[in-house]
C-alpha cells in the first residue's frame, strides 16, 4: 500500500473489542531501550512488571481465527470463552505496543501515535486489574477498551499527516528540488517501507482481536 493512508479501508472497520516477534531485552542500559519513549510510565514501581509482561506476551504466536473456529467457540462455556478472549487480547495488544513503538524517522514520536501507544498501554493496565473469572468486571473492562479506541483510526490518520509535515520540514527542498513526498519513497527508502509494513501489520492484528 502507498504510504499516504495504507489500508485505510480497513482502518474504517469498527473495533471488534477493541508484528514483529520480539524477545525480552538483554541487560543493557535504559537509554537503548526499545520502549524508551514510554519507559517513564513502564519502569516506575509496578511498571517493571508491565514492561516484562509486554516483552513476554509480544513474543508469543498469534494466528488469525478461522470462521469455523469462531463457530466452534459458541459451543464452549461462556467462562472459557472469556478466558480465551483475555489471552488473545494480552498477546495482540502487546504486539501492537512493540510494533508501533519501534518505528524509524521519528514516526513513533509523533503526537497522535504516542497517544495511540499510551491507549494500548492503558488497555493492558486495565486487563491486568481484572480477571475473566469475574465476568461482570471483565466485560466492563472490555467495554471500556472498546470505547477508548473509537477514535483510533482518526488518530492514525492524524499521525500520518503530522509525520508527512515533519518530514517535509526536516528535509526542506533547496534549489530546484521538489518537497519530500513519502508516498513516492516507499520503494526506494527502507525506513518508509518499514513504517508501511508496520501499519499493515497493525491493521491486521486489530482485525484478529
Amino acid at each position: 500500500s502507498r504510504f499516504g493512508f495504507p489500508q485505510m479501508s480497513r482502518a474504517l472497520q469498527p473495533l471488534s473489542v477493541l508484528g514483529r516477534a520480539w524477545a525480552p531485552p538483554r541487560r543493557v542500559a535504559l537509554r537503548v531501550h526499545p520502549f524508551q519513549s514510554v519507559q517513564r510510565g513502564l519502569l516506575v514501581g509496578s511498571g517493571n512488571d508491565l514492561f516484562r509482561h509486554v516483552a513476554a506476551k509480544s513474543s508469543m504466536s498469534f494466528s488469525k481465527v478461522t470462521l469455523q473456529e469462531l463457530l466452534d467457540l459458541e459451543k464452549v462455556p461462556a467462562a472459557e470463552r472469556l478466558r480465551h478472549l483475555n489471552a488473545v487480547l494480552h498477546v495482540g495488544i502487546s504486539k501492537i505496543i512493540v510494533l508501533l513503538q519501534d518505528l524509524p524517522l521519528g514516526f513513533s514520536s509523533v503526537g497522535p501515535i504516542r497517544r495511540v501507544i499510551r491507549d494500548y498501554v492503558k488497555d493492558l493496565e486495565d486487563l491486568r486489574t481484572c480477571s475473566p473469572e469475574d465476568s461482570d468486571r471483565f466485560l466492563a473492562c472490555i467495554l471500556g477498551i472498546h470505547q477508548r479506541h473509537r477514535g483510533m483510526m482518526t488518530q492514525i490518520s492524524e499521525g500520518l499527516l503530522e509525520f508527512q509535515r515533519e518530514v517535509r520540514e526536516r528535509f526542506k527542498p533547496f534549489g530546484d528540488y521538489y518537497p519530500v513526498d513519502c508516498a513516492v519513497l516507499s520503494e526506494s527508502v527502507p525506513a518508509v517501507r518499514k513504517i508501511e509494513s508496520a501499519l499493515d501489520k497493525f491493521f491486521t492484528i486489530r482485525t484478529k482481536l
